[in-house]
């Protein structure tokens, strides 16, 4: 079997730059600091700002940081079963303090995912203004739930496995997830306004990849 490797893209490129250790310049080749350089020139810069978010979130990924997934009914039952005496059917305490503490899990993990991101208060900003512009009445908060949609679009519903979930448990069903409609992706939120968004920041991603080729050819 004939087995061809392709070229890296102009983000794995800029990617393995900003974690290269070699940032020589060597006027024979266009090494890793040629693409810094190119990237520092840009007028692009949104799409710089979601390139180096974008690498960042590969990063992190790397070390074992994911997006969390929030609670399931399935896990507040399990744990509000476990809570409660033995023999007795959880009351409503039980299951609320069951969801608290899972709630309370997340958000920790949350704050865990989001803190490798230094770009993002950056590309955060761009967003907000640009959401703004198109009337949304809390553009910030729109802003922050769109770009993490950006780097993670999976279902949280089946997190990108496709199918309904059996009733309180993690296993599968052949039936598509109602969610996601089968896709394993989720809807952007935010509606119209967020499919605009999520066009907006992949424009802009191609800008900033296209203002790199040019002035690497340069």
């Amino acid at each position: 079997m004939n087995t061809t490797n392709k070229a890296p893209t102009i983000d794995e490129r800029f990617a393995a730059a900003t974690n290269s250790r070699d940032l020589s310049l060597d006027e024979r080749v266009i090494g890793d600091a040629d693409y810094l350089i190119a990237a520092g020139w840009s007028d692009a810069r949104m799409g710089m700002a979601l390139m180096r978010l974008r690498s960042e979130w590969d990063s992190a990924a790397r070390q074992g940081i994911v997006a969390p997934r929030r609670p399931t009914r399935s896990q507040v039952h399990k744990l509000a079963q476990a809570d409660s005496t033995p023999g007795v059917p959880p009351s409503r305490a039980d299951f609320e303090r069951a969801r608290g503490t899972l709630e309370k899990e997340f958000e920790t993990k949350h704050a865990e995912m989001i803190r490798p991101l230094k770009t993002l208060p950056q590309a955060r900003h761009f967003l907000t203004f640009r959401a703004a512009l198109d009337g949304t009445q809390d553009s910030d908060a729109l802003a922050a739930q769109i770009l993490l949609h950006w780097l993670a679009p999976r279902c949280p519903a089946c997190m990108g496995r496709k199918f309904e979930l059996k009733p309180w448990t993690d296993e599968l069903t052949d039936t598509p997830c109602s969610h996601c409609q089968g896709t394993g992706d989720a809807q952007p939120p935010g509606g119209s306004i967020g499919k605009g968004l999520m066009n907006y920041l992949d424009s802009c991603l191609e800008r900033g990849r296209e203002s790199i080729r040019k002035r690497l050819k340069q």
